[in-house]
């Protein structure tokens, strides 16, 4: 999905223009291990929040299924979006590693997610 063009929401107030980019994606984890559900869904969850508040992007819903989590968030329309989940990914990847360490047995690599991802406009 690199490259794709998506849309966004204008609206001119006062002269002002306003964009509000609601992109809808998803996290998986490798091989689709049930891993998140069950350990570590708390830690998962307030390290993406985290993450996201560092880069300006606003959560307005994230669901975690058990292998899974489904987000909505406004992402400021100036940071790509392969750049963000880039980084989303990486950095979520080395925190959970480092404060789980019984993970780097199940996980080879440290690699924590897959490698694909989905993005939707909304």
């Amino acid at each position: 999905m690199d490259g794709v063009l998506l849309s966004c929401h204008i609206t001119i107030q006062q002269m002002r223009e306003i964009v509000n980019c609601l992109r809808g994606f998803q996290l998986t984890s490798k091989y689709r291990r049930k891993i998140i559900y069950n350990q570590i869904k708390q830690d998962v969850a307030e390290i993406i929040k985290d993450l996201c508040k560092w880069k300006g992007v606003e959560i307005i819903a994230a669901p975690s299924m058990i292998d899974h989590i489904h987000s909505l968030a406004s992402i400021p329309p100036k940071m790509s979006m392969a750049s963000f989940k880039g980084y989303l990914k990486g950095k979520s990847a080395m925190i959970i590693f480092n404060q789980q360490t019984n993970l780097k047995y199940k996980f080879g690599n440290r690699h924590f997610w897959l490698r694909g991802y989905y993005v939707s406009t909304v």
